[in-house]
């Protein structure tokens, strides 16, 4: 009966890594297809840029491994909230002209939305001391 037990847990733990395999593969696809692995590495050319002594064969060592980190991280998140299927269908939409839109405005974006939370951020600390 132990035996069987093991047998069982290993099966069990094949086919989740089979399933996280299959999981992590349509992650990377929706990264990329999103924009997120362009801002990725956005982050790493600035990062870079003070860096100056890592060799351009350093720097890709560096990426390739850390953006396996980054996706190993963000897998659970993503797991919990969006299917294979959810990630597959924001793929389909990024294919679109619409899509594209989106992926390409998507940083520069947030850097507007950033000033603009600083902005309101500073006029709600007014609000609330004015009504103090």
């Amino acid at each position: 009966m132990l035996l069987f037990g093991c047998l069982f847990t290993l099966e069990a733990s094949a086919q989740a890594q089979k399933g996280d395999d299959a999981y992590r593969s349509v992650l990377e696809q929706y990264m990329v297809a999103s924009g997120s692995m362009a801002s990725y590495d956005a982050m790493l050319d600035m990062l870079f840029q003070s860096m100056p002594q890592l060799t351009e064969a350093k720097q890709q060592e560096i990426r390739k491994k850390a953006a396996a980190r980054l996706i190993d991280q963000l897998m659970p998140a993503y797991k919990r909230y969006l299917s294979v299927d959810d990630l597959k269908a924001a793929m389909a939409f990024y294919a679109t002209p619409a899509g594209q839109r989106i992926q390409k405005s998507q940083q520069p974006l947030m850097q507007d939305a950033m000033q603009v939370g600083h902005k309101f951020g500073m006029e709600l600390q007014q609000m609330i001391m004015e009504a103090m």
